[in-house]
């Protein structure tokens, strides 16, 4: 595969992972929306919405790992420079600093 063949796979495959965010983010409020709802005193409300959020934040870190490591490992695109073992947590280590 010629170089510009695969920057447009990496946009692609970079493309799908935003928008698997985006949609995981977007249920993420809505289940909090619906489950909290106006049963909740707003102050615990604010504060369950916002540890609702940063778990969702955690689990799409963890795409970006996944995406990270299947791209480098599965499809041999590109490598992680400093990245020895090459075990999913590095790649975990590598989006926390990237996506935060």
């Amino acid at each position: 595969m010629n170089e510009h063949a695969a920057h447009l796979v990496i946009l692609g495959i970079s493309g799908m992972i935003v928008a698997i965010c985006v949609m995981l983010h977007y249920e993420a409020l809505r289940f909090l929306g619906r489950t909290l709802g106006a049963h909740v005193h707003k102050r615990i409300g604010v504060l369950l919405v916002m540890m609702g959020l940063l778990i969702a934040h955690f689990l799409e870190v963890w795409v970006f790992a996944v995406a990270y490591m299947f791209v480098e490992h599965e499809m041999g695109f590109g490598r992680i420079a400093g990245i020895t073992t090459g075990d999913i947590f590095d790649y975990f280590y590598y989006s926390s600093i990237s996506y935060t």
